[in-house]
């Protein structure tokens, strides 16, 4: 198996030197578009939650990948050897009380066996899988130890114009459900919290084209944001893109807001992470910030990152909030990086 994983980490980091086929995707999403489109060239769904009360946080990802038709390994075409798209997910938990962090990683490389499916959604790695199913607006996650039932809370949502990332950075349809509540069990202990789920596909492929900080927040107020500043490896040509969905499930794009970098983690590995942020918009303020500092992943293919709980508080309209979310951030090149806010409109670009 671990030489699967080399074969398809080789394929995917061979892409740095590939030409990027741009207009492959739909990237249009319908809000309830929540299964598997076959011709991105990566799609992926994510689960994560910060829940104190719970003493629980944890991130799981499903990914589908095409091995690219540019790349070859001893001048052999590599897709033609793997055709079809394969899945790779992993899972990690950090116990908020006893600080213990479980990660795990699979992948169905090269054998396919991974199930996928839409209408309704249906993901299935081995003994891993997302499900929905029984009633309408419920998941089930079963991902090693831990077991949970999900509940949407806040319908689903695009988030405006409907993709991240930019026409130089390349594009990824994007749709959330903002808030689930969960109840299940962690290693046999009862948890339940809040949940933020996240389905993207589309054409970036990460480190190759793009590196970005990510966070989902859930506000004292009913307010959740979605914030990220998206950027090339290098750091050059920075975007940024923030969108609020209120109480009642309405999404917007704040493209006044700024981000900006407070704070700076380096690995054991020596990988530099910015995981301090201030979040500016008109007459308000948000300070982010981790809730743990070791929380770099490294799995299938190879690609590290950070990904883990934050808190944050501060003013939103007007009115004092804090919160709970999550963060997720590739490494930087050395120094600090400047974030100015280019919006939705500097997005279209």
């Amino acid at each position: 198996m671990r030489r699967a994983w080399l074969v398809l980490w080789i394929a995917l980091a061979g892409c740095a030197t590939a030409p990027l086929q741009r207009g492959r995707t739909d990237l249009a999403p319908a809000v309830d578009d929540w299964g598997p489109h076959p011709d991105a060239p990566l799609e992926w769904w994510y689960v994560s939650s910060a829940s104190p009360e719970a003493g629980l946080a944890f991130h799981v990802a499903f990914f589908r990948a095409h091995l690219p038709p540019e790349q070859r390994v001893l001048g052999i075409p590599v897709h033609r050897l793997f055709p079809g798209a394969y899945a790779i997910a992993h899972v990690s938990v950090t116990d908020l009380r006893t600080g213990e962090r479980y990660l795990r990683a699979r992948t169905d490389f090269p054998f396919g066996y991974a199930r996928t499916a839409g209408e309704p959604l249906r993901l299935e790695l081995g003994p891993w899988s997302l499900v929905e199913g029984g009633e309408q607006g419920r998941f089930t996650l079963r991902a090693g130890p831990l077991s949970l039932d999900l509940a949407v809370e806040k319908p689903p949502t695009v988030h405006p114009p409907g993709w991240s990332g930019s026409a130089s950075l390349g594009r990824m349809a994007y749709q959330s459900i903002p808030r689930l509540r969960y109840e299940g069990t962690w290693r046999d202990r009862p948890v339940s919290g809040t949940a933020w789920m996240d389905h993207q596909w589309g054409e970036v492929i990460p480190l190759r084209d793009a590196r970005w900080d990510w966070h989902g927040l859930h506000l004292s107020d009913g307010t959740d944001l979605m914030l990220y500043a998206l950027s090339r490896p290098d750091g050059t040509h920075p975007c940024v893109q923030v969108t609020t969905t209120d109480a009642a499930g309405t999404t917007r794009a704040l493209p006044e807001a700024r981000l900006t970098p407070r704070s700076t983690w380096r690995s054991a590995q020596g990988r530099l992470y910015v995981v301090g942020w201030t979040l500016t918009l008109p007459g308000d303020s948000l300070t982010i910030r981790p809730l743990r500092l070791d929380q770099e992943l490294v799995t299938i293919p190879g690609i590290p990152y950070w990904e883990g709980p934050v808190v944050v508080e501060g003013t939103f309209r007007g009115r004092a909030v804090r919160g709970v979310g999550m963060g997720e951030h590739l490494p930087w090149p050395e120094g600090v990086p400047s974030a100015p806010a280019c919006g939705t409109r500097g997005a279209r670009r």
